[in-house]
């Protein structure tokens, strides 16, 4: 549904009028509520659309978010252990695996989350248990 304003009670379950307002200049002017937004379409094949719905609302809504220093390089080499990487550069998480959090907590510790986007049954290849980030990534952080 869009947005559905009514001026009388359509008995569809709410009890009252769905005629939500904006006022301003205590409440002297008022307005329809508008209610602005995205819709995302696609059409695929039979039992694709999980797929797309995962994929597509993890890029939309959960994308990654950079986090930057103003600190220079010396002062932040010197207080952050820089030494290696984790994973060969050419790398991606499988496709029904999302990131969720990556973050250096006190210590040297990093906290590292992941997530299955699929459940059981949803998608026929994509709902499958994977191990495959974990076997990259254990021999280095587990």
């Amino acid at each position: 549904m869009l947005h559905r304003r009514i001026l009388h009670d359509d008995g569809r379950g709410v009890g009252e009028a769905l005629d939500e307002q904006v006022c301003v200049n205590n409440n002297k002017t008022c307005e329809g509520l508008t209610v602005r937004g995205n819709y995302y379409i696609s059409i695929d094949k039979l039992g694709a659309g999980a797929r797309w719905r995962r994929t597509t609302g993890q890029e939309i809504y959960s994308p990654f978010l950079l986090a930057f220093t103003h600190e220079n390089l010396e002062s932040w080499k010197s207080s952050h252990w820089t030494k290696g990487t984790i994973l060969d550069p050419n790398y991606s998480l499988p496709p029904n695996v999302a990131l969720i959090t990556l973050e250096e907590l006190d210590g040297g510790v990093v906290l590292l989350r992941l997530a299955h986007l699929y459940e059981v049954s949803l998608y026929k290849y994509l709902s499958h248990i994977t191990s495959d980030a974990r076997s990259k990534l254990h021999k280095y952080m587990f």
